[in-house]
Formats: C-alpha cells, sequence, structure tokens
C-alpha cells in the first residue's frame, strides 16, 4: 500500500512539475530563512550557559548616577565586592572587572621589540576563573592572577607576541612605562556566546589606578559579580541599604554630603542581574561589550514564524485551488472502494514528500545565504546545523511537522468530495471556491507590506541620522588617537601637520566625537553653592579645537593662546548654561567650582552639539583649556583636511608619526565613519529586514503566479468568449488582475496600523526621531501592488493572446 502511495505522489508530482516546483521553491526559502533564525536565536539565547554554576552568577548593577535621564548602569565601586561579602552570607564570593584603557604592548621578537596596540584589556580579581568558564591551554586556574604584574592572554594574542612558542613565563611590557608584566596563562578560543571577552586579563593588583581609588564609592569603574545559591530575594531587599552603610566615610573623605549628592545625582543603589540575561538586556547602561535586546529575539522569532507560514499559504492555496482537477480521481477511487483515511494518508504522504525535498533544497539555500548576507554582516552563528542537536532535530522533525500542517487542510477538503456530484462535473472549480485562498492571500500580502514598510522605516531613520545636524562639523575630518602618547612631542607634531598642504586646521583634544572616545563627567558647582553640585560632561580642547569643528559660539569667546588667564576660563553649551540658571545676558564671568576649590569663570557659550549618536541626550557639557587643573590627560589630534589632497596628507601623517614615534603604532579615524558605526546595529537590522522582505514578496508571489496560472486555465473558454464578443489584450488583463489588486489594497491597510505601533516602539530608542509618514505606506503598498502585477500580468496576458479558437474547440 505504502508503496502505491509513493508511485502516485511521483506520478502527480512529474505530471504536474510547474505547482510542484512552485511548492518546492516557496517551502525551500522559508525553510531556509527559517533555519536561519532558530540558529542566530539559539546563539543569542545561549549567552553565559556554559559558566559552570552560572545560574547562581549574578551581576551588582547600580543606578547611573552619572546620567541626567537616570536608570541602571553595570558599572559599580570598587568597596561593593568587599561590602556585599561582609554584609550577606548569602553571598558565596565576589569577584570585580576593571576596565583599563587602551595601552601600547611592546615584546621581543628575534632581538628587536615589536609593538601592539591592544584595546580588549581587562584586569580581574585573583578568583576569576571560579566564577567563568573561560578555559585556559597554558598555566593555572587558581594562580594565574594571584601575583601583582601577571597577565592571562588570549590564544589571539598569545600567537600574534610569541607564534607557537609557549607563552607562559614570558614577559611584554606594558603602557609608556614599559611596566613588565609576567604572563601566567593562556586562555583557550573564547566562546562568541559571552559578554565579555579580553586579549588581556591583568590581575587586579597590576592596575594601579584601582589602589589609587579601591576607598571611593563614586569612581564607578568596576563590574562586581557575586554568586548565590538562595535566598536571592532577601539579598536583594538589603542591598537597597548598603550604600547609606557603608559609603558615608567615602563620601566624608572628598568633604560632600551624601544627602546632598543623592538629592543631584539620584539614590545610589544597587541590583542584582542574573548573568545570563545580561546580554538581551540593552537597558543597562555601561557594559563591558555592546549587549543586544530581547526585542529582536521576539522580532526574528516572529519573522521566521511568518516566512514558514508564507510558504505554507502558498501550498495549501495552489492545492485547494487545483481541487477541481483532482476530483474526478477522488471520486473514481471512492466509486472503487477507496476511504476517506486512505485517500487523507496519500494526500499527507505527497506533502510530506513535498517538504523533505524542500528541506533538503532549503538546507543548501540556509548556507548561501549565511556565506552571502549574515558573515557580511559579521553576526555571531557559532552553532552549527550539523552540530547542534536541537539543529538537528528541528532538521529531521521539519519534513513531517511541516508537511502536515501544510497538507491537512488540503486533505480532509480534497477527500470530502461526495463521488455522485463529483462525476456528474457539478463540483465548484478553484475559482469560484476563493474565500479561503482570497483571506490566504491577504496574509501573505499584509506580512511581506509590513517587512517592506518596517525597512522603509529603518532607513529612512538611518539617513535621518546621517543627515542630522549635530551641531559640529564632521566632514573631512581625521581622528588621530593617543597623541598623549608622544609627550613632550605632542606640540611639535600638531606644529608639523599644520605645514602639510592640505591640512587646513590641527586641534589637539580629550575628545574628538564618534566612538574614538568620550567625554568624561565630573560634579561641579555655582560659586557660593556647594550643596548644588552638578554633573557636567567635561572636554579638553585648544584654542582651534571650536574653529575645526565649526562650532557656533553664541556668547563671549573663544580661547586665546597668549591669554594664560583662559586656562581657568570655560566655554559651556546651552545645556549648562540652562542646568545652570543663566541666560546669554548674564551668563559670561559667571563661576564654576569643582571639589577641589579649583575655579573656573565662564568665557563663552556655543550652541548645543552631540559627538556620537543621535540615540542619546545631550548633556550639560564644559570645554576646558587642554592645561586647565582637571583630570583627564586622554589627548587625541583632529585634522580637517581637503578631500583632493587625501593621499599626500596620509602619507605625510604616517611620515611624521613614525620620526616622532618608534614605540607606539599610528591609530586613526575618519570622524564621519566612526560616527556612523554607531548605528551599526541598525544598519545590520535593515538589512536583514530588506533580504526578509524580498525573501516574503518572492514567497508571496510564487503563489501568486501559480494561481493567476491556474485561474487563467479556469477561465480561459470565458476569455475566449469575451475575445469573440471584442474584449481586448488589456481589458482582459485588467479583469483577472482586478482581484488580486482588491486583494492587496486590503492587506495595505490590514499592515498600516501593524506598522505604526511596531516601528513607533522602535524609534524610542533615539532621542531624535523621524514621523512615521504616509510615504513609506505608499512605498510598500505600490511594491507589493507593482510586483503582483508584473507576477500577475505574464499569466493575464499570456492568456489573454490565445487564440480564441482553440479555447473554445477544446470541448
Amino acid at each position: 500500500m505504502i508503496k502505491n502511495y509513493f508511485k502516485i505522489a511521483i506520478r502527480n508530482f512529474l505530471r504536474h512539475k510547474f505547482y510542484a516546483g512552485l511548492n518546492i521553491l516557496g517551502l525551500s526559502v522559508g525553510v531556509a530563512v527559517s533555519l536561519l533564525i532558530s540558529i542566530y536565536l539559539l546563539h543569542e539565547l545561549s549567552y553565559d550557559n556554559f559558566h559552570p554554576n552560572g545560574n547562581e552568577i549574578y551581576r551588582v548593577n547600580q543606578t547611573n548616577i552619572w546620567d541626567p535621564e537616570g536608570g541602571w548602569m553595570s558599572r559599580t565601586p570598587p568597596p561593593v565586592a568587599d561590602a556585599m561579602l561582609s554584609e550577606f552570607p548569602e553571598v558565596e564570593a565576589a569577584v570585580r572587572i576593571n576596565t583599563p584603557t587602551a595601552t601600547i604592548v611592546n615584546v621581543e621578537q628575534g632581538g628587536t621589540y615589536s609593538s601592539f596596540r591592544e584595546d580588549n584589556i581587562l584586569a580581574a580579581d585573583s578568583n576569576f576563573f571560579d566564577f567563568f568558564g573561560f578555559q585556559l591551554l597554558e598555566g593555572s586556574r587558581d594562580k594565574a592572577l594571584s601575583q601583582v604584574n601577571s597577565v592571562v592572554l588570549s590564544k589571539e594574542a598569545a600567537q600574534r607576541y610569541f607564534g607557537e612558542q609557549s607563552a607562559v613565563g614570558k614577559t611584554i611590557l606594558l603602557g609608556d612605562e614599559k611596566m613588565p608584566v609576567e604572563v601566567t596563562g593562556v586562555t583557550e578560543k573564547q566562546p562568541t556566546n559571552a559578554h565579555f571577552h579580553f586579549d588581556l586579563l591583568l590581575s587586579m593588583p597590576t592596575n594601579p589606578a584601582v589602589k589609587r581609588f579601591e576607598w571611593s564609592w563614586i569612581w564607578t569603574q568596576m563590574h562586581t559579580y557575586v554568586r548565590i545559591k538562595n535566598n536571592v530575594p532577601k539579598v536583594e531587599e538589603g542591598m537597597h541599604g548598603l550604600a547609606h552603610k557603608y559609603a558615608m566615610d567615602a563620601f566624608n573623605r572628598l568633604g560632600i554630603s551624601m544627602a546632598d549628592f543623592e538629592s543631584q545625582k539620584g539614590k545610589l543603589d544597587f541590583v542584582l542581574q542574573p548573568v545570563e540575561d545580561i546580554h538581551l538586556n540593552s537597558s543597562v547602561g555601561g557594559n563591558i561589550e555592546p549587549v543586544s535586546d530581547v526585542t529582536y529575539v521576539y522580532i526574528f522569532g516572529t519573522v521566521a514564524i511568518f516566512i514558514m507560514f508564507l510558504a505554507g499559504i502558498n501550498f495549501v492555496n495552489l492545492t485547494t485551488a487545483r481541487a477541481a482537477n483532482r476530483a474526478k480521481e477522488i471520486g473514481v477511487k471512492k466509486v472503487l472502494g477507496s476511504g476517506k483515511a486512505h485517500l487523507v494518508r496519500q494526500f499527507l504522504l505527497e506533502s510530506v514528500m513535498l517538504s523533505t525535498i524542500a528541506t533538503i533544497i532549503g538546507l543548501g539555500l540556509a548556507e548561501l545565504l549565511r556565506f552571502s548576507v549574515v558573515d557580511y554582516l559579521g553576526i555571531n552563528m557559532s552553532t552549527s546545523i550539523f552540530t547542534d542537536p536541537r539543529i538537528l532535530t528541528m532538521v529531521m522533525l521539519l519534513p513531517l511537522v511541516l508537511g502536515l500542517l501544510a497538507g491537512l487542510y488540503p486533505a480532509f477538503y480534497l477527500t470530502s468530495f461526495q463521488p455522485a456530484r463529483v462525476l456528474k462535473g457539478s463540483v465548484a472549480s478553484g475559482a469560484k471556491s476563493s474565500l479561503l485562498r482570497n483571506i490566504l492571500v491577504i496574509c501573505q500580502f499584509s506580512i511581506a507590506i509590513i517587512l517592506v514598510a518596517s525597512t522603509a522605516v529603518i532607513y529612512k531613520q538611518l539617513k535621518y541620522c546621517e543627515d542630522t545636524d549635530l551641531g559640529l562639523n564632521k566632514d573631512h575630518i581625521i581622528v588621530v588617537k593617543e597623541v598623549d602618547k608622544l609627550h613632550d612631542q605632542m606640540n611639535a607634531f600638531k606644529q608639523e601637520m599644520r605645514k602639510v598642504a592640505g591640512i587646513k586646521e590641527v586641534s589637539i583634544g580629550s575628545v574628538m566625537g564618534g566612538n574614538s572616545s568620550y567625554a568624561l563627567e565630573d560634579l561641579f558647582y555655582k560659586e557660593g553653592e556647594p550643596d548644588k553640585k552638578m554633573s557636567l560632561a567635561t572636554v579638553k580642547g585648544d584654542e582651534d579645537y571650536m574653529p575645526l569643528f565649526d562650532m557656533k559660539l553664541l556668547a563671549g569667546r573663544n580661547f586665546v593662546k597668549s591669554n594664560p588667564s583662559d586656562k581657568s576660563g570655560i566655554v559651556i553649551n546651552e545645556k549648562a548654561m540652562k542646568a545652570f540658571g543663566w541666560n546669554l545676558e548674564n551668563v559670561l564671568g559667571q563661576k564654576v567650582e569643582y571639589f577641589e576649590s579649583v575655579e573656573f569663570h565662564v568665557i563663552g557659550v556655543v550652541s548645543d552639539f552631540n559627538m556620537a549618536s543621535v540615540k542619546f541626550q545631550i548633556a550639560p557639557l564644559a570645554i576646558f583649556h587642554n592645561d586647565a587643573n582637571l583630570f583627564n590627560d586622554n589627548r587625541l589630534m583632529a585634522l580637517k583636511y581637503d578631500p583632493k589632497s587625501l593621499p599626500q596628507v596620509i602619507a605625510s601623517l604616517e611620515n611624521n608619526w613614525n620620526m616622532l614615534s618608534e614605540s607606539v603604532p599610528l591609530d586613526y579615524v575618519y570622524l564621519d565613519e566612526s560616527i556612523s558605526e554607531q548605528y551599526q546595529s541598525e544598519q545590520k537590522l535593515g538589512l536583514l529586514f530588506s533580504v526578509f522582505a524580498v525573501l516574503a514578496l518572492l514567497i508571496a508571489c510564487l503563489g501568486l503566479f501559480g494561481l493567476a496560472s491556474f485561474m487563467a486555465a479556469q477561465r480561459n473558454k470565458e476569455i475566449g468568449v469575451r475575445k469573440v464578443l471584442g474584449a481586448s489584450i488589456a481589458q482582459i488583463v485588467i479583469l483577472l488582475n482586478s482581484n488580486f489588486s482588491k486583494l492587496i489594497l486590503i492587506s495595505l491597510f490590514i499592515s498600516i496600523p501593524l506598522v505604526w505601533w511596531l516601528m513607533s516602539k522602535w524609534l524610542e530608542q533615539f532621542v531624535m526621531r523621524i514621523e512615521i509618514g504616509w510615504e513609506v505606506f505608499a512605498i510598500a503598498g505600490l511594491s507589493a501592488l507593482s510586483i503582483a502585477w508584473l507576477t500577475v500580468s505574464y499569466q493575464s496576458i499570456k492568456a489573454a493572446v490565445v487564440d480564441p479558437v482553440k479555447s473554445l474547440k477544446e470541448e
């Protein structure tokens, strides 16, 4: 019996190659997209699941005292770990991770020293490897971080420095001081599904800044993790009073009232976050590495379901549309004694066979998409189709599940025909029994339009981000990093670059925008009002800083090189002016004081500017002179250049740098590109949505193409009669296309509120954002309508040009 089922199914496929091919192509595309998304989602959901007893590890998050908008951040002061251990017996252990700044590493290679610039550096307490599941190729997990001046390298860093030789026991030199540090361990290749990674992991005492601020409760440069087996709610409840019990002495040491501090910055409070939840929670700031958002898991999971739903709709539509063609086959079989169960099994077997073929083809398409799209986007997909048992299980079950779900309704629908009515020819044709098919077509194009419209919104917002006036010029500017490493030669380097043909402006400062650096924040107060401290973003710059960026001066003046008093002068932005309660008429000459009674006077006001991304609020900010008595020795150089002279500028930059610095490699970025990198996740999302939208339209149009072909065949006699009665080809094409056009317009009206709601939620992450206008839906609707017309018109024209004599002679 089973053998006969297979024979009949194969004969049916061969007899109707066109419709079988459309079904297989649609299903295979759906399978490929769904597999890729499933692999990506499994990877996203697997973050930090490799740590031993990972469900007992929590990160301590703190109220974001440095953000005017409040919220939570992942950074805490150094004493929090000891306070947690002292206060709560439920806390079994605690470990701290610090994030030192990028540094230069010098390594002896073949008798000479080679320099490497390393950005991915962490420092950690000695029990780091007790908490986290990073494996060591060399070294002892217990002793690797137990001594001062010791470091654990990643496998990649060890190979860069020492090739295939053993790294343990060797010495590398860190920073300008060339501090010798012994390599005490080398990690295996670090899992991609960790919320932080490192090339150098220093022992905590190796970082001198930690010792200097070990007592401080406002030096928030630590990431604190604790291990708790039970009574987590009790610990969380007790943490709300932690700062008030342990931080008072630290604030008194600074001469600050903790109550006054909290009145300005908000309550100093702490909460726990499971380590396995960190990667998908983007609402917590200050993470070691960028994190994702669980919203994207829901979005892509929904897209995967939608794509498979589209492919299933095609199968149901084409099968039920061709019901009349198979009605006589069913009628004859019933007359000859076949029962309904027998026929249902036959149709379900055909469906499962189609799904199996589609799944095999889909596996190949998935690999093609992965190489062409996913790898290009740099999306982590460590999970493999052929190695992950969950994916393998899904691949094996997919043909059966997909075949049953897609084939169940057609099987019962086709086998429900009465043989007497079938053999009399009274079964309704596919063209007339169209209510279900119309509903399914509407569903298909609603999904496709949602994806197209969402893609249009994403790209419109990205375009808006690129074109928005940030309040400063970002074009044709090169930012050179770490010019402070030149020390006494820094100003000489600036003067040499000034002489280069094609250089328009040169400036040295602490922040130059993009992702190359960030403005540090500190607390200041108006003269005579020490109890009203306010957080200011601090930027240092020289007299060329504001002219180079074309900043708009609203009042006062810029720094003057020949004026020594400008070392205590500041230029503030509008936001800071308003926060202090001043206006353009009375702001000049006002005094701002620092904790250590250092006084600054306002010499100018610039219009608000944004150096990073329109995702963030513009903070109250002050520009200080490079020589100001203020912490922050980080220096970068900005070069405004003539684009026609760029090759000569780069050559001169490299030559001058290499003449002045032998040990520090040159590192520079283009400011406009650096700012654009702030939107990488949105650019990836836009490209992915573009791919999904195209595939959704492709699947929908495959089904539409098959339906149009079948309906044109069903109405061939009607078309012949109309042509005999004088109907033109254009009239017949419009007749055949009009029903599909109505369905797409209904889809458009269904999708509009859904797109508006979904994309409004997505746009909330941007401080400056577009309005979702009618043109988005016009683009999506016209795209869907145009593609549908092109799809259907081929079959319509093909049917319309047939000689009516042939159509009417068929009886």
